[in-house]
């Protein structure tokens, strides 16, 4: 890795910190970092699709959460569930989500695992919940952000961290 490169990924690795606001950068972002382009691009995704837009973020963790848990993807569904903690669900929450968050949460886990299974009565069901179209949008970007993350950490055997899915 050449100078400027390794500048580039420490600036990457130093803001991803301060944005997630942890003590160290997740190991799934060091992991990254011996392909500066995927982690610039995968962190560009986490930070529009993740951490903007309308839809709140802990809404979208806990989508991240069940679509890593219904993928079995061990690293994604513990480091999720510590985020969810960490933006004060409890773990009664998590498992019974209510209204606009449980439809929110259903449609995003059929969006990642059966796509093409999506009809007008899920769009409407969402409608009925409160969701809006940009929410709607947004969940879909949700369940393929989940679907990236999830092929990032196995594919790649990124290792599970001490104290994964505690809240931080």
């Amino acid at each position: 890795m050449t100078a400027s490169k390794s500048d580039g990924v420490q600036a990457t690795l130093g803001a991803i910190q301060q944005a997630l606001g942890t003590p160290a950068v997740p190991g799934f972002f060091q992991a990254l970092a011996e392909a500066p382009s995927v982690l610039s691009g995968v962190w560009l995704a986490v930070e529009q699709i993740l951490m903007s837009g309308v839809l709140p973020r802990r809404t979208k963790e806990a989508a991240i959460f069940a679509i890593s848990a219904a993928r079995g993807c061990d690293y994604c569904m513990l480091a999720h569930r510590g985020i969810c903690l960490a933006l004060g669900w409890t773990q009664d929450d998590i498992e019974q989500l209510e209204g606009k968050d449980r439809a929110c949460v259903r449609y995003a886990v059929r969006a990642a695992l059966r796509p093409q299974e999506i009809r007008a009565e899920h769009r409407q069901a969402l409608r009925d919940a409160g969701v809006s179209t940009q929410e709607e949008l947004e969940l879909n970007a949700v369940a393929g952000l989940a679907l990236l993350l999830n092929v990032m950490a196995d594919a790649g055997g990124v290792p599970l961290e001490p104290g994964m899915g505690e809240a931080s």
